[in-house]
């Protein structure tokens, strides 16, 4: 795996107080042309977009420092700001299912023991159009 923090990811929010959730700021809305579980082909991971947010969050949680502890039980909290006022077409489910691979990446870099619901107990996901800038943000919170 390529040890380069990803060109895209805008911040990495910490607090060395507080261990118990990481948040991420990447500087686009993931495609779901390139991402919707829809649309999966061959092996699972195999396509560069996949890849790409899967080492994203991952990298992001390594520069973090964190976790000591993985979180047992979690919350994902996911806000994607749009400027584009033709977003809202957009299928909302094909959206959400682009955060496969990133709650991957926290699982590889060991936020999260696993994916399974006994580990990540909450998704929540926040749309807004007309915002500034394209951004994804993504917070995952233990419970």
């Amino acid at each position: 795996m390529n040890t380069d923090k990803p060109k895209t990811l805008l911040e990495v929010f910490t607090d060395p107080q507080k261990t118990d959730e990481v948040t991420i700021r990447l500087d686009y809305i993931p495609k779901t042309s390139e991402l919707s579980l829809n649309k999966r082909t061959g092996i699972y991971g195999s396509r560069p977009a996949e890849k790409k947010a899967k080492e994203e969050a991952y990298y992001a949680c390594i520069s973090a420092g964190i976790p000591e502890k993985p979180f047992e039980q979690a919350s994902l909290h996911v806000k994607f700001r749009s400027k584009n006022k033709k977003w809202p077409r957009v299928d909302i489910d094909n959206l959400n299912s682009t955060m496969k691979y990133f709650i991957d990446g926290f699982v590889q870099a060991g936020v999260l023991p696993d994916d399974s619901v006994k580990h990540l107990r909450e998704t929540h996901s926040e749309y807004e159009i007309l915002a500034e800038t394209n951004e994804t943000i993504i917070t995952m919170k233990r419970l």
